[in-house]
Parts: C-alpha cells; structure tokens; sequence
C-alpha cells in the first residue's frame, strides 16, 4: 500500500512538473527548435537493428556493425520536376533529399527530372555535387533520359 501511495505522489508530481514546464529546480524547460533540428541532423541509423545513433559514430553499439560501410538496399525515388515545379524549389527538392540521405543511407537516389530545363539545372547542380566528392556520380535511368541514378557510395 505504501508503495502506491510512493508512486501515486511522484507520479503526480512529475505531471505537475511536465504540465508547468518547469525542472525540478525551477528553470523552464524549453526545447529549442533549431537544436533539435541540428541533432537530427547529427543521427544516422543503422541498416541492420535500426538503431539511431549520431553519425560520428564508428559502430553500432547494439549489433557491433560497422556504420561507414552500410547502405540502404534499396533505390530511393524522388519526383522533382511534375508538381509544376520550378528550377529553383526542384533544386531545393534535390539538396533536401541528399540531405535527408545522410540519415537513411540509400546506395543509389533515383531523381525523376523531366526532360527540359529542370533536367539541365538538376544535371548541372549534380556535376557540381560530384566535383565536390558530395556523390560518387550519376546517370541516365536506362532509356528514360526523364530520370537520372545517382550514386551515394564511394
């Protein structure tokens, strides 16, 4: 009986804590929204278990896997150019999806680009990705000249 009377208090203290947004020593808690972002940003996940980990990480500390050397397995597919798209918000669509690959790891980026100007803006920022060693290089998707390959492992 004691015992629940113990947890029924601190629970409803840790409640009260949460509700005011206040720590146990009086200062606000406040989460700010760029530092999150930034340590998003800073994770990467594991292929094997899943696990988020921050990216400087060597290995997985829950399957000792070796995290510079996984990749996703499958192609990661992204539209850029057919939501009436203009260069620049296709070009930031591109930057977005390299970025958000940092975390998910996919081997290969399959960019869906058109065939008109899109697709020689996007090939363009892609020559300049890969002279900066961003990616290791691209291609046409086969005989669909509208969709490029770009390859992420070094």
């Amino acid at each position: 009986m004691l015992k629940v009377v113990v947890f029924t208090l601190i629970t409803d203290y840790a409640r009260s804590i949460y509700r005011n947004k206040q720590s146990i020593s009086g200062n606000l808690c406040s989460i700010n929204p760029e530092q999150a972002k930034m340590d998003r940003d800073k994770k990467v996940l594991c292929q094997f278990c899943g696990m988020s980990l921050f990216n400087s990480s060597k290995t997985c500390p829950k399957c000792d896997s070796v995290i510079e050397n996984q990749f996703h397995p499958s192609t990661l597919t992204v539209d850029v150019a057919h939501n009436k798209e203009t260069v620049e918000q296709a070009l930031v669509k591109l930057h977005r999806v390299l970025k958000k690959n940092q975390i998910m790891k996919h081997r290969q980026i399959r960019v869906i680009v058109g065939s008109k100007i899109i697709r020689t803006e996007v090939i363009k920022e892609l020559k300049s990705l890969k002279r900066q060693k961003a990616i290791f290089g691209f291609k046409t998707d086969g005989e669909n000249s509208g969709a490029l390959i770009i390859r992420m492992d070094h």
